[in-house]
């Protein structure tokens, strides 16, 4: 049967590299939330919904491909402490989305609208090319991490409160 809505892998799922299959359009909440074994998953080619908290703390988690992804949800990736590079296409970077995630030095956004509040506190990003089509970045999006330099593109119109504070 097509299965368009993952909704739970097992914590104790003994795969570390998973194959989602092209059926499924949306990761569902909790989905894969604090898998310990899961490094590396392959998404559909097809545009995929990421749900709130889908992938939150997967410590383990190194590598996934986001580039087809429509919508990532709160706290999604919250303390994926292994993730160190992601690429990202979709307009709304949620909420905490990628907060915690210690190692995330790399970081690519193509047509991003909007950043929510701590979408990536207390990340490793040094340094991040902002997309014309930005027009907000949210309160504390960007605390801590360990800019050496920032430009901001002429089309934002709002910079919440300590966006960049340490």
């Amino acid at each position: 049967k097509d299965v368009t809505t993952l909704i739970k892998v097992p914590g104790m799922y003994p795969n570390s590299q998973i194959v989602v299959p092209e059926t499924v359009t949306c990761i569902d909440q909790y989905a894969f939330s604090h898998n310990k074994n899961v490094v590396e998953v392959t998404l559909p080619e097809n545009a995929i919904q990421i749900n709130k908290n889908a992938f939150n703390g997967c410590e383990n988690l190194k590598k996934i491909n986001l580039e087809r992804a429509k919508t990532i949800g709160e706290q999604a990736f919250e303390g994926c402490k292994a993730l160190d590079d992601v690429t990202l296409s979709c307009e709304t970077i949620s909420q905490s989305a990628f907060s915690g995630c210690y190692n995330l030095k790399n970081v690519t956004l193509n047509n991003t609208v909007e950043i929510c509040d701590y979408a990536f506190n207390a990340c490793a990003i040094q340094s991040i090319e902002f997309p014309a089509s930005l027009h907000m970045i949210g309160a504390s999006a960007f605390n801590s991490c360990k800019f050496e330099s920032i430009t901001i593109p002429k089309t934002v119109i709002k910079v919440g409160r300590s966006a960049f504070g340490n």
